[in-house]
């Protein structure tokens, strides 16, 4: 098996979703910036704040699966490319994919009268011992298929041979 086809990556958001975000971390150090230069203290503090977090909203986590070494590689990127933070985890650590569903009701539309309320998903692997990592973070509105999920799961599933678990938070 060559080296290339050793090697699965893995977002933790789809990449519409980073660009999106990244069109407002552009706002965050816009407005940030125009703060730090405003030369007060009170919105000096505050634009430092909207500055970093503008920046850090460019961080973009990517995990990438190494079939041949048997680990997991998770890397922090500044704008996709620009490595920042690398850890390694071996394969032998976890033991099977889990889908973690937490439903989130909105003040504003009870959910006894409706259905209109979120669905966040996280898709990870267990650990044999410790809590979850982590590899993609999904949401929808309630009645959207979440196929998204499924399709990613499946995928980790069949490169890792672990099997599904679905838990609700």
């Amino acid at each position: 098996m060559n080296a290339s086809t050793s090697l699965t990556t893995y977002d933790w958001i789809s990449k519409d979703r980073f660009w999106l975000g990244c069109s407002v971390a552009t706002v965050f150090v816009a407005v940030g910036w125009g703060f730090l230069r405003m030369g007060h203290i009170g919105w000096g503090l505050v634009g430092g704040v909207l500055f970093i977090l503008g920046v850090l909203m460019f961080i973009q986590k990517k995990i990438t699966f190494d079939k041949g070494r048997r680990v997991f590689l998770e890397a922090y990127r500044f704008l996709g490319f620009l490595q920042v933070w690398q850890r390694t985890l071996p394969f032998d650590r976890f033991d099977a994919v889990v889908i973690e569903k937490k439903e989130s009701a909105h003040p504003s539309w009870p959910r006894q009268e409706s259905q209109n309320y979120d669905i966040s998903y996280r898709i990870g692997l267990r650990r044999k011992v410790g809590r979850p990592f982590w590899i993609r973070h999904d949401s929808f509105s309630y009645g959207q298929p979440y196929l998204r999920v499924e399709e990613f799961a499946r995928r980790l599933s069949c490169d890792t041979g672990f099997e599904i678990i679905e838990v609700e938070v």
